[in-house]
């Protein structure tokens, strides 16, 4: 998901590649079709992490 994210700063949503987040993450591309059905998923699933993890900060 690091990955993810760092594909949107860098290319922003519409250009952001699952290609190029398995590379960044050092996986295989089927790895990520494995676990997510398509971009959305992925950046919905992204998101939710993002938002726990903020949450968890604050609350700490």
């Amino acid at each position: 998901m690091e990955a993810a994210v760092q594909e949107v700063v860098e290319r922003g949503y519409e250009g952001a590649s699952l290609t190029r987040i398995a590379k960044r993450a050092g996986v295989a591309k089927g790895l990520v079709w494995h676990y997510f059905t398509d971009k959305d998923d992925l950046m919905e699933s992204t998101a939710k992490q993002t938002m726990q993890a903020i949450q968890a900060q604050i609350v700490d």
